[in-house]
C-alpha cells in the first residue's frame, strides 16, 4: 500500500520558457527566495528516488521523496523530511549517507550507501493566484537554465482549471515538467 497517507504530496509541475517565466514574474510582484538543492544519489541510480538536502535561510532540510505515479504533469509523492544541523549536513556533502544513516533519518529501509552528486540552485517565488498557491522557479544547474511553475493541490480537478487559466489568461503552453531531479540527472550523466 501506500503506507501514511499524509505524506503524500500531489503537484502540478509545468515547465515554462523564459518568456512565459517573465509574465507571471512580473504578475506575482514578489521576491524570489533562493534556494540550494543538493543530490545524492546510490551506485544503481533510482529516478524515482530522490534524496536533497536544501539549503534555504541557512537551515539545512534532508529530504526523501518517493514518486508514486505520474500523469499529465502532475507527480504524486510519498514525501519525509528532517531538518538536521549545518555541520552535519556540510559533513553529509563531503562523504556522502550511509543505508543506515538513511533508515534513522526516515525509518526506511534502503538497499546502498548514496554519494553527492553536486547542486541544483532554485529562484522560488510564491504567490498567489485565484485559488491557486503557486511556486514560479528558476533553476541553475551545471550550464542550464530552466523554469518551471509548481501547484500542490489536492484536488485534481482544481489543478486542470489552473491550466485552462494559464492558457487562456497568459497564453502559457501546457508542458507537463518532469522533476528537477530527473533533469539534473540527466545534465550530470551528460557532464561526467
Amino acid at each position: 500500500g501506500y503506507g501514511d497517507m499524509r505524506n503524500l504530496e500531489q503537484e502540478l509541475k509545468i515547465q515554462l520558457t523564459e518568456r512565459e517565466y517573465n509574465i507571471l514574474a512580473n504578475v506575482s510582484q514578489t521576491q524570489a527566495v533562493e534556494q540550494v538543492n543538493h543530490y545524492f544519489v546510490g551506485k544503481k541510480v533510482d529516478k524515482s528516488i530522490m534524496i536533497r538536502l536544501r539549503k534555504k535561510n541557512g537551515v539545512y532540510l534532508l529530504c526523501y521523496k518517493r514518486r508514486l505515479s505520474h500523469a499529465h504533469g502532475v507527480v504524486v509523492s510519498d514525501e519525509k523530511e528532517q531538518e538536521i544541523q549545518p555541520a552535519y549536513a556540510e559533513s553529509l556533502i563531503a562523504r556522502g549517507i550511509t543505508a543506515k544513516e538513511l533508515f534513522d533519518f526516515f525509518q526506511t529501509e534502503f538497499d546502498q550507501d548514496v554519494f553527492y552528486v553536486g547542486a541544483l540552485t532554485t529562484l522560488r517565488t510564491k504567490f498567489t493566484l485565484c485559488e491557486w498557491n503557486l511556486e514560479l522557479d528558476k533553476n541553475l544547474y551545471f550550464n542550464e537554465v530552466d523554469y518551471e511553475l509548481e501547484c500542490e493541490n489536492n484536488q485534481v480537478q482544481s489543478l486542470a482549471k489552473l491550466k485552462s487559466y494559464l492558457t487562456y489568461n497568459f497564453g502559457i503552453v501546457i508542458r507537463p515538467s518532469i522533476t528537477k531531479f530527473e533533469r539534473f540527472l540527466t545534465a550530470y550523466f551528460e557532464n561526467i
